[in-house]
């Protein structure tokens, strides 16, 4: 499971992202990765649940831990509170 925002565009051409993500871009760009802007993939498998795979894919319930998981860790990094918690 996972949240992208990106273009069709970004995900066919990953170099220069990628470059970015690793502080690496080319000089011949004319530009230089700066710290505050690099938004890289963050992972979420160590939620302390099941984590899903084509392998070793999750039943119902496993599924719907994982995907409560998740949602808490997405939130967090956004900054976000449950509804009726804001500001506390």
């Amino acid at each position: 499971m996972g949240v992208l925002d990106s273009s069709a565009h970004a995900l066919k051409f990953m170099e220069i992202p990628n470059a970015n993500f690793a502080s690496k871009l080319k000089e011949d760009y004319g530009v230089t990765s700066k710290e505050e802007y690099i938004n890289a993939p963050q992972s979420l498998e160590s939620l302390g649940t099941k984590t899903p795979s084509a392998q070793s894919p999750l039943n119902p319930e496993e599924r719907a831990r994982y995907a409560q998981a998740a949602a808490r860790r997405i939130a967090a990094t956004l900054g976000l509170a449950p509804a009726g918690k804001a500001g506390k």
